[in-house]
């Protein structure tokens, strides 16, 4: 159900959509549209890619662009009145015409003076390539008839992904959440586009991990394009569900996958990417797209960590992506290295399983509770449809997300501080980040350096597995560490939870150090608050990376394939 709005904050909204339009029509002032310390953040509406102005340098590019039509929107959520982070507004969806196109946005006014304080547009709609769906899908006006000599759409979709004689106009490489959400998309826009998984099955990038692995986010936030999960699920869904769901989705929106199939080689030529691909067989086949996106997670290679002399150490040592239950480890000593997600879920496997288990903290963590994530943090997703609430997360400017994201650190510091206090006297070191900014910030920062508590701080609080700081750690010795007190420690295993070398390294290996060069940074924010390289076009043309959890995947995977359509659709 779409939640209603008022009428006075309609017709707030309605006179400045009247405003907007005379002033994208230069027959009114600018000024009066918009406070002086006023944002436009733009998703590829607006340009080649997004960009975060002054609101009065947005309006001057809308108009160059030939925005029009501006309207409220008719399907979503209707203008109301909220607070966030302490300030008023008059929020509003809205939708949009562009040359070719279009797209929706949200503009926030305030209630005294009908002013914009921000404003986000984003690209949503390209008329040559509209999204094949609800009224507009396949068969939507037929009378029932058809012909039984025709071939089945299952025939038909088998000789499609074989691309006989024939190039992808797009390739994505990755068969998870990202990949697979930014191929329906394109099938739905009628644009030819070829997965490649290297695993054996879609999902086994799931499927291959340790056996007690859940999502931290409540199942109201998950679902993918056309797609939502059955509200039986489990709240929190186990990483078998999530893998075999993966797989029933890629044959339900009939993606053309090809699995046990590996990106060896990349490079560019005049017209696209020419794509040198392993087979199943071993043979080799080369494909040349129009456009490459590289979907293979925010994480790249896993990374081993450099600690004194871990090479001298007798026992077993493991990346956690090699761990997958601490049933093989019963009554051993146990070190696990790195205190993050993955960390928390191994040492608390471990530990259930009757390891004797200690965690080396190399930095602190941001930690909350995942119960307290899904009432302040997810909070919108409670109150909203999912996809108004997508929308809406990807609306505010970085200056306000930054505040926002402050007002939620200190409600979740709040709400946890007797399991944050537990923490704190068992010797585990808690920080909110640099600017206090909590858990989003660090996983849009930099990818980790934060745990929602799916049970594993209760134990440490309770002193059932051990924190030590690795300014203690002196060296590893053959049968475990030396502390700098000279205190020995043993321990039968180490599971490094050190986290993944960055896309960079993956990039090098498949297009190239010039090309890795070229790039930069993959994730991580720059000076505008946009993901670096991400959802956008990258230095090289035809290039892309659509990476991103599972919300960020159903979202952004329309402004992605939006994009890609802008190009192959001219």
């Amino acid at each position: 159900m779409t939640p209603h709005g008022d009428r006075g904050s309609a017709a707030l909204v309605e006179a400045w959509i009247g405003r907007l339009q005379a002033s994208l029509a230069a027959t009114e002032p600018r000024e009066t549209l918009f406070a002086s310390d006023a944002l436009w953040k733009d998703l590829a509406a607006l340009g080649d890619a997004p960009r975060l102005r002054a609101a009065a340098d947005g309006l001057a590019t809308a108009a160059a662009a030939g925005m029009s039509g501006v309207r409220v929107s008719g399907t979503r959520t209707r203008p109301r009145t909220v607070t966030r982070a302490g300030r008023e507004s008059v929020e509003a969806f809205l939708e949009f015409d562009l040359p070719g196109g279009g797209g929706e946005g949200v503009v926030r006014l305030a209630p005294d003076g009908g002013q914009a304080t921000e404003i986000t547009t984003v690209l949503t709609r390209w008329d040559a390539a509209t999204e094949q769906a609800g009224a507009l899908r396949p068969g939507h006006d037929a009378d029932g008839r058809h012909d039984f000599a025709q071939p089945t759409g299952y025939e038909l979709r088998a000789e499609r992904a074989r691309f006989e004689g024939r190039d992808p106009e797009v390739l994505v490489v990755g068969g998870g959440q990202a990949g697979l959400s930014l191929a329906s998309r394109l099938a739905r826009m009628g644009i030819d586009a070829l997965v490649v998984e290297q695993n054996a099955r879609i999902g086994d990038n799931w499927r291959s991990r340790y056996r007690s692995l859940r999502l931290h986010n409540t199942n109201a936030i998950i679902g993918l394009p056309y797609f939502p999960i059955p509200s039986s699920w489990e709240e929190f869904l186990p990483k078998d569900r999530i893998a075999d769901w993966l797989e029933y989705y890629a044959n339900a929106m009939d993606i053309a996958c090809w699995t046990s199939t590996a990106l060896e080689r990349g490079r560019p030529v005049d017209d696209g990417w020419e794509a040198e691909l392993r087979m199943p067989d071993g043979s080799r086949r080369t494909l040349r797209p129009r456009h490459l996106v590289l979907a293979t997670g925010v994480s790249g290679v896993p990374r081993m960590p450099e600690l004194p002399g871990l090479g001298t150490f007798r026992g077993r040592v493991l990346h956690s992506t090699a761990f997958h239950s601490g049933a093989e480890f019963t009554g051993r000593r146990a070190l696990v290295v790195g205190t993050g997600s993955s960390g928390h879920d191994v040492a608390q496997d471990l530990h259930e399983h009757g390891a004797r288990v200690t965690m080396l903290q190399r930095g602190p963590v941001t930690v909350a509770r995942m119960r307290s994530i899904a009432r302040i943090l997810d909070a919108s997703y409670a109150e909203l449809p999912q996809e108004d609430a997508d929308l809406l997360g990807a609306s505010f400017a970085y200056p306000t997300f930054l505040e926002l994201q402050r007002d939620v650190t200190r409600r979740l510091r709040a709400a946890d501080a007797e399991l944050l206090a537990g923490l704190a006297a068992a010797g585990f070191a808690v920080d909110f980040g640099a600017d206090g900014t909590g858990p989003a910030l660090k996983y849009l920062r930099q990818g980790g350096g934060f745990y929602l508590d799916a049970g594993c701080s209760g134990l440490i609080a309770a002193g059932e597995i051990d924190v030590l700081p690795a300014s203690r750690l002196a060296s590893f010795e053959p049968d475990g560490i030396r502390l700098d007190d000279g205190e020995l420690i043993e321990f039968e295993v180490v599971v490094a939870a050190s986290g993944f070398e960055p896309q960079r390294s993956a990039l090098a290996r498949l297009l190239g150090e010039e090309a890795a060069d070229a790039v930069g940074p993959v994730w991580g924010l720059d000076d505008e608050g946009f993901p670096r390289n991400v959802w956008r076009p990258t230095a090289l043309p035809g290039l892309w990376f659509m990476l991103g959890n599972i919300q960020q995947c159903r979202f952004y995977s329309r402004v992605l394939a939006t994009q890609l359509a802008r190009r192959l659709r001219p």
